[in-house]
């Protein structure tokens, strides 16, 4: 029998000085590849659905799960380390429909 998919889990964790969570990044999602008929992975038990890009799953960028791969460790998926901010701080916004602001 020729395997058909491969799975990746979203589990990750974030961790800092304070504490640690072990959930999941993307609660609910499983990343697969399909190589043959992505129909049957609709009508797989467990699968509630399949996020489309129009009429064909959408599919991430094979550099992006390696990535995530890249940052797992013992099964969860090491996040980036967030840089604190004091209340009333203010921040300039890089990146999205805000990116050039100045906000607080």
């Amino acid at each position: 029998m020729k395997r058909t998919s491969r799975a990746c889990a979203s589990a990750g964790s974030h961790t800092d000085a304070r504490s640690r969570s072990d959930r999941p990044l993307f609660p609910g999602y499983a990343f697969i590849a399909i190589e043959l008929q992505w129909h049957t992975a609709r009508w797989t038990a467990g699968v509630l659905g399949l996020i489309m890009g129009g009429i064909q799953p959408a599919r991430v960028p094979d550099s992006v799960i390696a990535e995530i791969r890249a940052r797992e460790r013992g099964g969860l998926v090491e996040l980036p380390k967030r840089e604190k901010f004091c209340t009333g701080e203010a921040v300039r916004v890089t990146h999205g429909p805000f990116s050039g602001q100045l906000v607080v």
